[in-house]
């Protein structure tokens, strides 16, 4: 048991220290294409680390999914951690989940980043800082929490 909450610790005090620094170049694969957090400049982007074996974050998909449709002028960017981009997809599909793009991340990448349990949600602003991080789902269908995400992006 004390090996877990030490490395759930150690994840939280990594994720923390990134909040406020530059956020590194984030890649994904958009079908055949690659891109990246760069491509994004000037805009707030949500990005979520998730992956369709993951039971809270299939749990927490259709809420984040709402909630990003109902806040155009910020920039969604799911990404699985699926093996296979068809697992995504079929989780996607079976969930009625309607366009919500495939992206595939890497694991290495993820832990690059110092996520260390998913669901992760990283809010990035418009000059590439992390602003916020959190491990876990969220209600993200509550109007209080709702608010403390676009409080967030109000620096």
């Amino acid at each position: 048991m004390k090996p877990i909450i030490i490395a759930a610790v150690a994840a939280l005090m990594l994720l923390s220290a990134c909040q406020g620094q530059q956020a590194i170049d984030i890649t994904w694969k958009d079908h055949a294409q690659t891109r990246s957090l760069a491509d994004e400049a000037g805009h707030y982007v949500l990005v979520h680390f998730w992956a369709s074996w993951c039971k809270p974050c299939r749990e927490e998909m259709p809420e984040i999914t709402a909630w990003a449709r109902a806040h155009p002028n910020i920039v969604f960017v799911p990404i699985s951690l699926d093996d296979k981009a068809a697992d995504a997809a079929s989780f996607l599909k079976h969930s009625e989940l309607t366009g919500v793009p495939v992206l595939m991340g890497s694991v290495d990448q993820a832990q690059s980043l110092g996520i260390r349990g998913l669901p992760t949600t990283m809010i990035i602003d418009p000059q590439g800082h992390v602003v916020r991080s959190m491990v876990g789902s969220r209600p993200w269908g509550t109007d209080t929490f709702s608010e403390s995400i676009l409080q967030s992006m109000k620096n």
